[in-house]
């Protein structure tokens, strides 16, 4: 999910949570980085958390998650 710089910094980078998930081992203040690697294998993102929420709840109301 991406986010603004604040919230990136307050949450030591955690909104890349998927890749902080795949590859552990990353230091947080490398995922940025790291994200741009992976940026074209991920197959969903979201613009905020905001954005990921709502996506997820329509999915879930939709019968599709």
């Amino acid at each position: 999910t991406f986010t603004n710089r604040l919230v990136r910094f307050i949450a030591w980078n955690m909104p890349y949570h998927v890749e902080h998930h795949v590859y552990p081992a990353v230091p947080f203040h490398r995922l940025p980085a790291f994200h741009a690697v992976l940026r074209d294998r991920l197959s969903v993102t979201a613009d905020g958390y905001r954005a990921a929420t709502q996506a997820t709840t329509g999915a879930i109301l939709r019968g599709e998650a």
